[in-house]
């Protein structure tokens, strides 16, 4: 009875350090509709709330954005 508790408690526990290792890891940001149209275009977006999030390397939470601006490398 013991074992099969532990056993149990144990699972529990490994899927929630599952959990949060996949939750950190595919945690992406969200450009705003009017990011989004912007970029559709091959543009930035000009809004003065979307310029100064992009500045701190964030999407504007204003505009519905969330999360942070992926880092474009160059080759």
């Amino acid at each position: 009875m013991k074992s099969s508790k532990s056993f149990v408690a144990f699972a529990i526990l490994s899927m929630f350090a599952a959990g949060f290792a996949f939750a950190a890891a595919g945690k992406a940001g969200k450009a705003g509709k009017c990011c989004a149209e912007a970029a559709k275009d091959g543009k930035a977006c000009a809004h003065k709330c979307c310029v100064e999030a992009a500045k701190g390397g964030k999407y504007c939470e204003k505009c519905g954005g969330s999360g942070e601006m992926k880092k474009e490398t160059k080759k």
